[in-house]
């Protein structure tokens, strides 16, 4: 079957959609990526242009949105300020989750002088970021979003769960492959079209999606037959001869 799929790209994590099988709602809070990086309460800065003129009064600041699928945003719970409205420091609210991006950028509003800027250090511990499937369950009536892969079994057979505790469905799956592209850009739009199978979403560079016919721990299949190089990061153009895509991921 190739070379397997690493156990910690398979979500080892407990996840708590808490939906029940296709119920579409979800509470996860085993979403890949990295979360802000903080010292004594702040948020360690890459980079920090510090402005002028601003006032404890009305200054505010936000964090950038995550780069992964429900990722939850980073929040500033105060700006700290020098005597001559300058940026001291930024208070770190909430740390966030799935984030990519090396440092990102964070927004000053309320300046009277010159505007600050400053990017963000990512905390180097986190989330292990691993593929996201979307199962539909033998018994339920439509397809599982945010499943979970729990083992791999064959080259197209997983054993997947939609929730952790006590209302868990746990099944062995068969990876699908029917649909060339997506409807659009959402992998949600991968879904399988039989109870017993599961869908993996990849995006190309332009943002365009399809199904995974096979996946193995370097490259993933389309069922055109195209062989292509993944990670949970941005999908990048590398060359006409070695394209890497973005695999859906938690």
């Amino acid at each position: 079957m190739g070379r397997p799929i690493k156990q910690k790209y398979l979500n080892p994590q407990p996840l708590t959609y808490g939906q029940g099988a296709g119920a579409g709602v979800e509470s996860n809070t085993a979403v890949g990526g990295q979360m802000i990086a903080s010292t004594s309460g702040n948020i360690t800065l890459n980079s920090l242009t510090r402005g002028t003129g601003y006032y404890s009064a009305n200054v505010s600041a936000t964090i950038a949105a995550p780069d992964l699928d429900n990722g939850t945003r980073a929040t500033v719970s105060t700006v700290y300020l020098f005597a001559n409205g300058a940026v001291k420091s930024v208070g770190l609210g909430t740390v966030g989750s799935g984030y990519t991006t090396t440092n990102p950028a964070i927004t000053f509003f309320g300046a009277n002088g010159g505007a600050a800027s400053a990017t963000a250090t990512l905390a180097s511990a986190n989330y292990t970021s691993a593929i996201r499937g979307n199962a539909w369950f033998t018994g339920t009536t439509t397809g599982d979003y945010n499943a979970d892969f729990l083992k791999q079994r064959g080259s197209r057979r997983y054993t997947m769960a939609n929730v952790a505790g006590a209302n868990q469905v746990k099944q062995t799956l068969r990876l699908e492959s029917t649909n060339t592209t997506g409807t659009g850009s959402s992998y949600a739009d991968l879904g399988p079209t039989a109870a017993g199978n599961v869908t993996v979403g990849a995006e190309f560079a332009d943002g365009s999606t399809f199904q995974v016919k096979k996946i193995t721990d370097r490259k993933a299949w389309s069922n055109t037959g195209q062989i292509y190089k993944w990670s949970f990061s941005t999908a990048a153009n590398v060359s006409a001869s070695n394209i890497t895509v973005k695999i859906d991921s938690v």
